[in-house]
């Protein structure tokens, strides 16, 4: 499974040979005008899982990637996230809940009978914290920059994103 994997535990030709797929559909689609955001991880470990550092591997696959950390509400990376590691250069970090989720997590809608631990019964919201908070906040930007920018490329895109983010 992608997430369970760190992306410097494996050689690029496993990859290759066990992800043959995967790596042809995310070349298609960014041949056909997307820009992958990928969730870096939460195993508070030193590296992204391999499915958000792909390009580590498939270097084809960067310049329209953005893989994504979290950090608080204070900026500084939780304890959960993993680290950009080697995939820095297509690494950005958002806003994905903090530490202690019941206080400093991102709010969502909680759909009846979901996350039943996670909010008092009966609400409406509830409070998460994971990288998988943070890359739909730079998915909107993207889908933000890529509407207000049409003649810019996924590529070009990323790069802003990448250099002008505080």
């Amino acid at each position: 499974f992608l997430v369970s994997i760190k992306v410097n535990e494996v050689e690029t030709n496993w990859v290759n040979t066990n992800y043959s797929q995967t790596i042809t559909a995310m070349k298609a689609a960014q041949a056909n005008g997307t820009l992958i955001v990928f969730a870096a991880g939460n195993a508070g470990g030193d590296e992204s899982n391999i499915a958000g550092g792909l390009p580590y591997h498939i270097p084809d696959l960067a310049a329209a990637w953005l893989n994504v950390i979290a950090v608080d509400s204070t900026k500084r990376e939780t304890t959960y996230t993993d680290r950009c590691g080697v995939t820095w250069d297509f690494c950005v970090a958002a806003p994905g809940g903090g530490d202690a989720r019941a206080t400093d997590g991102i709010y969502a809608v909680r759909a009846p009978g979901a996350y039943p631990s996670f909010g008092p019964s009966g609400s409406t919201h509830v409070r998460l914290s994971g990288t998988s908070m943070a890359a739909p906040h730079v998915s909107g930007l993207v889908a933000a920059l890529m509407e207000k920018f049409p003649s810019l490329t996924p590529a070009q895109i990323a790069t802003r994103v990448k250099t002008t983010a505080s």
